[in-house]
């Protein structure tokens, strides 16, 4: 049971931790999109816009993932939600409508900057929001799955050393019993021998009533 719990304990400190790093990189990938953002509105060359389009997707796909992890916490889901729904209001309300002013070539870049920019600055404060904390519940579950680790990793070595103790004390019982039932009658017979050996017939031989090996050599 106490090495079930430690396992148990395990398995739920990777999976915080596999939790944070998803996280992270949704957080990361929102960012590298914002970066690709500004470097397709200076350069407005396809291979920015394609970077856009896929940090934009790794950002949803580890939203998601990390969503799917947490689907027994209510409360890390709804923070999650949140994040993905500020990510994709980044995306429809500023990122698109910014990259699709900036086709027309005589549009210049600031008026292009400006296209969502309220919006831009609510939608990125409520996504590092969410992910503060998504994150201070997933450290909270972390220290959690430590602590039931370590009071199970305790149990287990109290659980060895007790298990220790009693097959040591099983073995000593066993020697003590071992000892009464056939060293004793051998020594015995021994001295008996020796007796006779002198000469002295009138001496009792032990363990003759007994009806295994022991008592077989006695008689």
């Amino acid at each position: 049971l106490q090495v079930y719990k430690v396992n148990e304990a395990g398995e739920v400190h990777s999976g915080t931790v596999a939790l944070a790093e998803t996280i992270d990189v949704a957080l990361s990938e929102v960012l590298t999109r914002s970066v690709h953002v500004q470097h397709f509105l200076v350069s407005r060359s396809e291979e920015e816009r394609a970077e856009v389009a896929a940090a934009g997707q790794r950002a949803m796909q580890a939203i998601d993932k990390a969503r799917a992890m947490a689907v027994d916490d209510a409360k890390l889901v709804a923070e999650l939600d949140k994040m993905h729904a500020a990510a994709e209001t980044l995306r429809t309300a500023v990122i698109e409508p910014q990259m699709a002013a900036a086709k027309d070539a005589t549009v210049s870049l600031s008026d292009v900057a400006v296209i969502g920019a309220k919006e831009a600055v609510s939608a990125l404060k409520a996504f590092q929001t969410a992910e503060a904390e998504a994150s201070k519940i997933f450290l909270a579950k972390a220290a959690a799955a430590e602590e039931m680790e370590g009071k199970a990793s305790s149990g287990v070595e109290w659980a060895l050393l007790l298990g220790g103790s009693i097959a040591g004390l099983v073995a000593v019982v066993l020697v003590v019993l071992l000892s009464r039932a056939i060293v004793t009658p051998v020594v015995g017979m021994t001295r008996a021998m020796t007796r006779l050996a002198e000469g002295d017939y009138n001496v009792d031989v032990p363990a003759t009533h007994r009806a295994d090996e022991v008592g077989l050599m006695a008689k």
